[in-house]
């Protein structure tokens, strides 16, 4: 469980990181949309979602196993149907490796 938990906890580093920088590059723009602001947002509550689940995992839940499948399943989805990059990759192979081994650890779930 060591290794799902570091992993959900470099998520939420990288998605903070993300929104972080997104949100320097949008202040800095004259540009002002809702949807960006959405955005933003969003990237926050991801990143606050994974380190909730890293904190959580210990707790060995059966709900939170389906709620961590879901999560990944959800953000392996918004990955691959937006423009894929270096980061989208790294964030996929993440997602992946977490995701195996939540499945993995199934059992240990209850």
């Amino acid at each position: 469980m060591r290794i799902i938990q570091t992993l959900l906890y470099i998520k939420s580093l990288i998605w903070l990181v993300f929104s972080i920088y997104t949100w320097v590059e949008y202040s800095g723009s004259h540009v002002k949309s809702g949807s960006m602001v959405t955005l933003i947002v969003l990237l926050f509550l991801n990143a606050i979602l994974f380190a909730v689940f890293s904190f959580l995992i210990e707790k060995k839940k059966k709900w939170l196993f389906y709620l961590i499948v879901l999560f990944l399943l959800a953000n392996i989805v918004l990955t691959v149907t937006d423009q894929v990059g270096i980061f989208d990759v790294l964030v996929l192979v993440i997602d992946f490796m977490l995701l195996n081994l939540v499945f993995l650890k199934r059992k240990d779930f209850k």
